[in-house]
Order: C-alpha cells, then structure tokens, then sequence
C-alpha cells in the first residue's frame, strides 16, 4: 500500500511542478512492480475477485510498461488507474495520443489526432462511451494528457515549420545556470535545457538556444532564418549553429543560450599551454566555420560577440570545456538572391542598432545605397573585431576589456576623415599596445594572432571602397541615358571617368597608410589558414597532433 500512496504523491507532484514529464522520468516511475502493486489496492468488487488475480494484474502491468504508460500515468492523476483494463481490452496503446472531442454531440464523439490511428476510431469510441466515461472524465483526460507528449527533437531532419498543438508543451526548461537573455532589436535569445530522453542528436548537448522573434517582420524573419539554418545543417563544423526546429505559435514561453563574450568576461585567464590550444583551437573553429559558410554563397553579415554562443562541451582539447557557435543568420545574405531581396536585406543589415554596426567594417558605408552583395571580407573585419576583443581579454582579463569596450562601444572600429577611411586610433594604440605586451612577445602564437588582427583582418579594403564608389558614378550616369542624344556621348567617357575617379580615391587611400603598396583584407580562405599555422604552432609544442 505505501509504494502505490508514494506513485501517486509522485504523480501528483509532477503535475503541480512541471510543464511536461521527460519520457526518462515517466519510465522511472511506471515499473513493473509499481503498477502491479497500484493495480492490487483498486479494491475490485466482490464479482471481480476470480477475474482480478495476480496473473490478470501482472499482464496489465506488462502492457502499461510496453505499451502504455502515458495512459497509465494519466488515469493516475484521473485517480482512476483501474481503467487501464478498458484500454487494454481494447489494444489501444500510446500512439492514440493525443485525443480530442469532435463537435458538441452528447455522449462526445472521441477521435484521435494522430493521423496513422484510424484504423483505431471504432476502438477508441467504444472504450470512451462506457458508462464509466462522463463527459467530465473525457474533458480531464484530453486536458491532462498535454503533460505527457512533449515532442523528442530529431536529428534526421530539420522540423520546418513544425506543426505542433497549442496545448503541447516543447521539451525545454529554465537552466540550472540562468543567463539573461540576449534582446536585439528583432529577437530574444535564451538558455534552455532539454532532457537526454528528449535530444535525439549525435551532436550538441543538452543545452539550447531559444529564439523568439519580436518587432515588426516576424513572419518573413522568421521564414528567412529557417531557411538559412536548414543550409547552415550542412556544413560540417560544430562551431556553427544546427537548427532543430521551427515553430510558430501564439505565445512562446521559449529561450536558451549565453554568448561567449559575457561568459568569458570573467577573470584574466592563465596563459598556459593547456588555455593556448583551446583559445586558438575556438579562434580557428569559428574562422573555418565562416569560411565553410562562404563556400555555401552566405555572408553572415552580422557577426558580433552576441551571435556566438557558448555551449558546454568536454571533448574540446584544451583547459576550457566549452565550444564556441556561431548564430543567428537570419540576415545571411547569398549570392542567388534577387537584386530586390539584396537591396532589402541590405537596409535591414544597415538600420540595426549600434551595436550591429559596431563591428562592421567601412564599405558597408559605401554601399549603403547600392544593389551590392556583400564580398567575402566583410565577414574577416567583424571576426577581426572580435578576436581583437578576444585577445584584449586572453591578455588582461575583464576589467581591461570593459575599459577597451567602453571607448569603442558607439563607434565602429574604423572612422573617417575628408581625405580616406582609416583604422580607428583608439584601436591602433591597443593593437599596438598587445604587441609590445611582455605577455605577449613571450609566446609566438600571441604574437601571430596579433599581427593577423592588425595586418590581416582589419585592413580598410581599398578596392572595396573604390568599387562602391565606382559603381554609385556609373549608375548615376546611366540614368541619363535616354534623356538626350548627348547621354550617348557621355556613357562613352564614363568608363575613362571612373577609371579616373577610381585612381584618385586609391592614391587618397594610399597617403593614409603607412606605406605605398596596396593592402588587402584576407579572405576566409586566408584567414582560416593563417589561423591554422598558428594552431599548428601551439600543438607542436604540447606534442599535440593537428
């Protein structure tokens, strides 16, 4: 008697605390030997006593493990656990979930929702129109069944657009590490974690990110995202986000996910060999991701430290278990997008909030206006933005970040004056300020990085600007082109105009710099593997193997 009081305390218990039972949870709880022994003080009337033996107990028993525990645990809540008989004498097992009432006829016609179950109606009808069944019972049922059927996410496909039922719970909970959530100006991000039983995925972990979207464009955002992480699924890299699923519903009690800046905003870290091989390792994943991303015609286009997120993860080589992920590519720009789609996405990704503009480099400036698709190395500048921050804190720790932080946190990291667009100086002196760090200059991969952030990664693209600027002329000149018999005459010279224009903004460009050549921002492709050697580096003195 005390094991059946104790399941139905538990049971009782679940109900008031949780949104939905784990499918771990409920075969913990629905044993063998529990069922039996709720089965045996249901006080069977005296006609039933021949009928109800140990033998008939322990089949229900069996049946209620296999087949039907949900039900079990239902009619349990119901206080009614004596009716699993019913279900059982009717074959009728855990895939009719979920029920529902169809129209207002009296006794209520009773009809599963899941679709593969008609062959079951007839069944199901007859085991709901007993006389035991009031509509009352029925009403409780459908409401208490919810709890239970909280979906299992999958890794074979992507749920597009998932169609689930209002009253269906997703697989989520609060984090036993809380993180306040990350707000932009079109989304909400937070940090859940879902049960093993739940997370049918041979990559990633128990924990998620949950985005919800806000503010006006909801439905073409949401469209636009999903349809980026079903591409982003192929890439082979986990330092890029995997989506699992899409949803809508009315109101999302969703969330998940803490970036990397704020987690490692902690204190100044020890510069060990262990902390080296995982620091660039991440630098290197990230890198290669964007570079994957790339090949797949995507341009992230709003890389900052709030869209990297930082998931636990022990297989990581190095001192520090966790894996760093690139996120939210809902503003993933491709190549193959019409010249429409391209000039709106582009005013999307130009119109955000300081914040995103932050650590996008110079020609966006260029092209504000211009139909232009973003080239490979507006991705290189924002990641060299944050490696840059990545280091400062590799170096010095939080408060030397948050100092470097607050001079730059209105402003992107380049400025212009009226000759040319130039590397912010309050950036240069840090830059210059890491390589002449002791730190630093004691370790050749802290040097490599530096020089790549300064001589690689944040270099004002020279040809990037001149052909925005070129194109904006050429444009220009074009609409005058059927207004007089002179636009001929004029289209003839534009190219010699532009050629002129072009050579003018360059020899601008080059007395901003400290040397005559012309530079270059890597591409992905470089950046990946000017990041790789240095990893290379750091392996080869810890016996390590790339």
């Amino acid at each position: 008697m005390a094991r059946d009081i104790d399941l139905r305390d538990k049971i009782s218990c679940i109900e008031e605390s949780l949104s939905f039972v784990p499918h771990d949870m409920l075969k913990s709880l629905i044993t063998q030997e529990n069922v039996e022994e709720v089965l045996k003080n249901t006080n069977p009337k005296a006609h039933e006593l021949d009928t109800w033996s140990a033998a008939y107990r322990g089949k229900l028993a069996s049946f209620v493990i296999k087949d039907a525990n949900a039900i079990f645990a239902i009619l349990l809540m119901m206080k009614r656990p004596r009716r699993i008989e019913e279900f059982f004498e009717n074959r009728l097992k855990n895939e009719i979930l979920p029920i529902s009432v169809i129209g207002k006829e009296r006794p209520p016609k009773v009809q599963s929702r899941n679709m593969h179950m008609t062959m079951a109606e007839d069944r199901l009808r007859n085991t709901f129109l007993s006389s035991v069944w009031e509509p009352s019972d029925i009403r409780e049922f459908i409401i208490k069944q919810w709890i239970f059927l909280s979906p299992v996410l999958k890794q074979s496909e992507f749920e597009f657009e998932f169609k689930f039922d209002f009253e269906m719970t997703l697989p989520w909970t609060p984090c036993y590490s809380p993180v306040e959530p990350i707000r932009g100006v079109y989304a909400q991000v937070e940090k859940r974690a879902v049960p093993i039983s739940h997370f049918n995925l041979t990559w990633g972990q128990h924990l998620i990110a949950v985005k919800k979207l806000t503010g006006g464009r909801q439905e073409k955002n949401a469209k636009k995202e999903a349809d980026a992480l079903k591409l982003l699924r192929t890439i082979q890299s986990e330092h890029v986000i995997k989506g699992i699923i899409y949803f809508k519903k009315q109101t999302m009690k969703d969330s998940s996910q803490t970036f990397w800046h704020l987690e490692f905003k902690g204190e100044k870290p020890e510069l060990g060999k262990d902390f080296l091989v995982w620091a660039v390792g991440q630098l290197f994943g990230l890198m290669d991701a964007i570079r994957m991303m790339h090949d797949l015609g995507l341009r992230h286009g709003d890389l900052k430290p709030e869209n990297i997120l930082c998931f636990p993860d022990s297989s990581q080589p190095g001192a520090i278990p966790v894996r760093l992920v690139i996120t939210d590519v809902g503003l993933s720009k491709a190549h193959e997008k019409s010249t429409s789609e391209r000039k709106e996405q582009l005013r999307e990704a130009t119109t955000t909030t300081v914040s995103t503009t932050r650590y996008q480099p110079p020609e966006l400036k260029m092209q504000r206006t211009e139909d232009h698709v973003l080239p490979r190395c507006f991705d290189v500048w924002s990641a060299g933005c944050i490696f840059m921050e990545f280091l400062v804190w590799m170096l010095y720790g939080k408060k030397e970040l948050l100092t470097f932080t607050r001079k730059t946190e209105s402003v992107e990291y380049w400025e212009k004056d009226d000759k040319c667009f130039k590397v912010r100086k309050v950036v240069c002196e840090q830059l210059h300020a890491m390589t002449q760090d002791e730190n630093c200059t004691n370790d050749p991969a802290l040097v490599g990085l530096a020089d790549l952030i300064k001589n690689n990664f944040l270099i004002i693209d020279v040809w990037s600007l001149v052909h925005g600027r070129d194109k904006n002329i050429v444009s220009r000149v074009s609409l005058t082109r059927n207004k007089s018999s002179a636009s001929t005459k004029l289209m003839k010279t534009s190219k010699k105009l532009t050629k002129r224009i072009a050579r003018v903004l360059t020899n601008k460009q080059r007395n901003c710099s400290d040397t005559l050549q012309e530079r270059y921002r890597d591409t992905s492709e470089q950046a990946t593997e000017n990041i790789r050697k240095i990893k290379t580096e750091i392996l080869s003195r810890t016996n390590g193997v790339d």
